[in-house]
């Protein structure tokens, strides 16, 4: 039985790929479905492999930050993380930025969301998910309350700016400046928090192979062991439950289709 790395998934009728992921066994209260399922809007296998493999990425931040442990970000980092924004905003209007009309009303509901109660989560809530998710991070209340204020602040700024264009001004932001370079916070090794699937397969495959037995079963397991860190979600050990593979052999046997080897 061989096991790849999840692909792009193809639909029969359209011929549009999909990046379908199975969601970790230890995440599905927190997402609310069992598969994770995205149009990489392409029929070309080639566009969509390249496609599949930054959509994959984000998903595997998406895991990460849902089991990051909430921490306090100083506002330099703060600042930091909300210019995404701003120039993502500037980037894709950079040539037409539309009606002045449309900027002024813009404006308006900005400085609605900032007066009114919960206003800044429900206008900038989803967006400062979408950040913090491609970090792979989790953040307390406090620091949550200081990075919408950032990102409202970001995106009037920029949508000023729309409006300066609508209105025929494509000079420089002289404040573009004021965002700091986004520098990660160092994550410890894996290898300092317990046993992993990678460390343990490692031991097996020097043995192995000292033993003068075959590489071809080193490549085998090899994959097998991928294929379960990706529908699991991590490779640590000690929180690897029987339940989770018993759910990972059903995953393979009614989704994907295959079989254990007959016992002669």
């Amino acid at each position: 039985m061989t096991l790849t790395m999840p692909t792009p998934v193809k639909d029969k009728k359209s011929g549009i790929y999909y990046v379908r992921v199975r969601v970790p066994a230890d995440l599905k209260g927190f997402v609310g479905r069992a598969e994770v399922s995205k149009s990489l809007r392409t029929r070309d296998p080639a566009d969509a492999k390249e496609r599949f493999a930054a959509e994959y990425a984000k998903i595997q931040k998406r895991w990460a930050s849902l089991r990051a442990k909430p921490e306090s970000l100083p506002l330099k980092k703060i600042v930091a993380l909300s210019a995404r924004v701003y120039f993502r905003l500037m980037e894709v209007l950079e040539n037409e930025p539309g009606e002045p009309e449309i900027w002024h009303r813009v404006l308006e509901l900005s400085q609605q969301a900032e007066a009114a109660e919960g206003g800044l989560e429900k206008w900038y809530g989803d967006a400062t998910d979408e950040i913090l998710a491609e970090e792979g991070i989790a953040v307390d209340e406090p620091t949550r309350t200081r990075l919408l204020r950032e990102v409202h602040r970001s995106w009037t700024q920029a949508a000023s700016q729309q409006l300066k264009r609508a209105e025929g001004d494509f000079t420089p932001d002289p404040q573009a400046m004021r965002f700091p370079e986004w520098e990660p916070t160092a994550t410890p090794k894996a290898a300092t928090e317990g046993p992993t699937l990678t460390s343990l397969f490692e031991r097996w495959k020097k043995d192995h192979l000292s033993n003068g037995k075959a590489a071809a079963t080193v490549d085998d397991f090899a994959q097998k062991k991928d294929a379960l860190v990706a529908y699991l979600g991590h490779e640590d050990v000690t929180r690897i439950k029987p339940k989770d593979i018993a759910d990972w052999c059903d995953y393979l046997r009614d989704e994907k289709g295959l079989k254990p080897p007959e016992v002669f």
